[in-house]
């Protein structure tokens, strides 16, 4: 018989063993923008795919001046998110606006900014699910 300590190991290993391979096989799930902007995810290059539902989510991205930032949110039918670029100076309780794309209902929407100074700019999304999925990519 084996010793009750060495048992009880054995089983927890086998338990984070079979944990372990359960969080790798689930599906990869995207996290969400911050709920205000001193808690904005920050964003690189590339493409950020969510799930809206409704509200307003803040993500952050640093800019050296001079570099042009170019900023699109590729919609479905059902979906109406508008999106905004702040000034890095915005804070939660002051947002100062230098860009908005506002279409409609499953219309994309797109931004081309060009950096007046160096800083974390502000990208505010903010809408309505309708119906359908609510997917969405945000593309910087």
């Amino acid at each position: 018989m084996q010793h009750p300590i060495k048992l009880i190991s054995s089983i927890l290993m086998l338990f984070l063993l079979i944990s372990s391979s359960l969080v790798i096989s689930l599906p990869f799930v995207y996290g969400a923008g911050g709920t205000v902007i001193s808690n904005a995810v920050e964003l690189t290059t590339g493409k950020t795919s969510e799930t809206w539902t409704s509200g307003t989510d803040y993500y952050k991205i640093n800019l050296i001046a001079g570099q042009t930032l170019s900023l699109n949110v590729d919609l479905i039918s059902g979906t109406d998110i508008n999106l905004y670029l702040l000034d890095p100076d915005s804070t939660d309780s002051v947002e100062v606006e230098l860009a908005s794309s506002v279409n409609g209902d499953g219309i994309d929407e797109n931004i081309q900014f060009t950096a007046s100074k160096s800083g974390y700019y502000i990208v505010k999304l903010t809408g309505n699910k309708w119906s359908g999925l609510g997917t969405y990519d945000l593309n910087v």
